[in-house]
């Protein structure tokens, strides 16, 4: 049996995933083919082995397009069908409401290779005539692939059958995020500040200015602390003059962009994680931040939260358009030294628990019925 994935782009945060599901359909005889839709996204820094692709993949030649505003980009999948018809697979899984599977739509009026449709898209506002190209994809789609239980919602509310929807929890290599932070953090010196950490690419939708917010209001109960704001982005110039109109200058750390085995190193530094996005469809950071030991306080408009959080076991659900209200709840929480080591490693243990590569690469093929 062969199977075929068609994603976006090789990155390092999906290739350990599609390593071990490459590992897991061997040991149940069958193959796995990655398609990606092109090799970079202008605005990713990330550095990338290709070396440690433990699966065969190819990638598409094809045109990348910006729909006019930040993170949005479209590709055009050029080649795709000529890929997927040479490689004959027994089964296709496709990368949320793409142009990809749009193709293969198109394609299953000719042919009966049966697709699948993995992605993390809730319940966000979107036009008529989108809603209605999501309905037509998931008619022809034989299940839905969920990161999580919002997403797996919004494809029932597409016309998926219950019983034709699986979750693939959506995950990173936690394993290395747990291990290496926790062998640094072995190491470290006793500090004499707590550092709370920030990581996400800096525009308006990750919400990094309620960061310095509550970092003005927390400055206001105590002065033993740092804020470690990684990440860069459009946002970066006008945070930094934030940070200084709020005369906070000796509590900000900005990192500027990190790559993955970079970050360890600050996560061990850390002994607390903000998330306060506006939206995210999951939010691979909180899994990373989590399998790492750090307790987080996570913006319910992810998609990830109500998955991964229970307040005050494995973090805390935080609304962030309250700052005072933030900064007051980890000023509490600093000030249990105990409590706050518990919840980390309570998070630590759930993630490897329940949002392993195992554990993921698992969904998939008990979706694809193997």
């Amino acid at each position: 049996m062969k199977v075929v994935l068609v994603t976006d782009i090789p990155n390092p945060y999906r290739l350990p995933l599609f390593n071990e599901l490459n590992r897991q359909l061997q040991s149940k005889g069958a193959q796995l083919k990655v398609v990606f839709g092109s090799a970079r996204q202008a605005n990713r820094k990330f550095e990338l082995n290709l070396q440690e692709a433990q699966f065969d993949y190819v990638i598409l030649d094809s045109q990348r397009y910006d729909l006019g505003y930040e993170e949005n980009t479209v590709v055009n999948y050029k080649g795709l069908l000529k890929v997927i018809n040479a490689e004959r697979p027994d089964r296709i899984i496709t990368i949320g409401f793409t142009l990809a599977t749009m193709k293969l739509w198109w394609r299953s009026w000719f042919r009966s290779t049966p697709y699948w449709i993995w992605g993390g898209t809730t319940e966000a506002p979107a036009s008529t005539l989108r809603r209605l190209q999501r309905k037509l994809l998931a008619q022809k789609a034989q299940g839905a692939i969920a990161y999580g239980s919002r997403a797996a919602r919004y494809f029932a509310s597409l016309g998926f059958a219950p019983k034709n929807i699986d979750i693939a929890i959506n995950s990173t290599d936690t394993t290395f995020f747990a291990q290496e932070t926790e062998r640094l953090r072995q190491q470290a010196e006793p500090r004499s500040q707590f550092r709370i950490m920030y990581l996400s690419y800096l525009t308006e939708r990750k919400n990094p200015g309620v960061v310095l917010d509550v970092a003005h209001r927390l400055a206001q109960l105590r002065s033993d602390f740092v804020i470690d704001m990684v990440g860069d982005g459009p946002l970066k110039e006008a945070l930094q003059t934030q940070t200084k109109q709020l005369q906070i200058e000796d509590r900000v750390v900005f990192h500027g962009f990190r790559q993955k085995h970079e970050l360890p190193e600050l996560l061990a530094q850390s002994d607390v994680f903000l998330f306060p996005t506006r939206f995210d469809i999951w939010g691979l950071v909180l899994v990373e931040a989590m399998a790492a030991g750090l307790p987080c306080f996570a913006s319910p408009k992810a998609g990830a939260t109500e998955d991964l959080i229970e307040t005050g076991e494995t973090g805390f659900i935080t609304d962030f358009e309250q700052p005072e209200a933030v900064a007051k709840a980890l000023h509490q929480l600093l000030e249990q030294p105990g409590e706050t080591k518990r919840i980390g490693q309570k998070a630590s243990r759930f993630i490897a628990e329940n949002v392993s590569l195992p554990v993921s690469a698992s969904g998939f093929l008990r979706a694809l019925g193997l």
